[in-house]
């Protein structure tokens, strides 16, 4: 009979440690997955930031291409309009419209 209640003992003593140990491994799952979670929130974070900071520079890339372009054109009209008063003025047109600004290029600088 205590032999009986012995090997009962035992069994139930091999039930609780495989009870702690499965415990225990289901933790270390739980916090290895969460740590996994934490490093994929940080990498996506990271790569969140980055594409941001990539729009940025291709907004002001743009600006730029769009500002120099805007330089050439004011240039090119610029020269044109030259071209065309010369014209003009060859041709005996009024140089006080000239003078007053009427026919005149403009060079605003914004």
């Amino acid at each position: 009979m205590e032999e009986t209640i012995r090997e009962k003992e035992r069994i139930e003593r091999e039930r609780q440690e495989q009870l702690e140990d499965s415990e225990k491994k289901r933790k270390e799952e739980r916090n290895m997955r969460e740590d996994q979670q934490k490093t994929l929130g940080d990498k996506l974070k990271l790569l969140q930031e980055q594409h941001e900071d990539e729009l940025k520079r291709r907004r002001v890339e743009c600006r730029e291409e769009y500002e120099r372009e805007k330089e050439e054109m004011k240039k090119k009209i610029c020269s044109e309009t030259d071209h065309s008063l010369q014209f003009y003025g060859d041709k005996g047109c009024s140089m006080d419209k000239v003078e007053r600004g009427a026919l005149k290029c403009c060079d605003v600088k914004e």
